[in-house]
């Protein structure tokens, strides 16, 4: 099962991915940050399980600092032994968008 979302769409992406992310391929959250909701983190360890397998791609435009967070891609590196640094590298796509990509591993 791979789930994708955008906005609204997108954290429940995120949330589904917390708690469920261990029954899924793949998550795709675009536009959008993990809510983490003030009782999260009695629920960290279980979290951190669902996340460790999960693959995981994140879309967000470049200065929409609301919808993409480095604190969550952080966050799921840590817990899955990644470096906390991304590589950096821009893509231009065939209409010419460039695209800034971070990539941790």
């Amino acid at each position: 099962l791979h789930v994708t979302g955008y906005s609204v769409g997108g954290e429940t992406t995120w949330a589904l991915g917390n708690f469920f992310g261990s029954q899924m391929a793949s998550i795709a959250p675009m536009a959008a940050v993990a809510l983490w909701e003030e009782d999260s983190w009695g629920e960290e360890a279980k979290i951190a399980k669902e996340l460790q397998g999960l693959a995981l791609w994140a879309y967000a435009c470049k200065w929409d600092f609301k919808a993409f967070s480095f604190d969550d891609m952080w966050y799921v590196s840590e817990k899955h032994g990644l470096q906390l640094e991304a590589a950096e590298e821009s893509a231009v796509t065939a209409g010419e968008v460039v695209a800034d990509v971070h990539t941790w591993s």
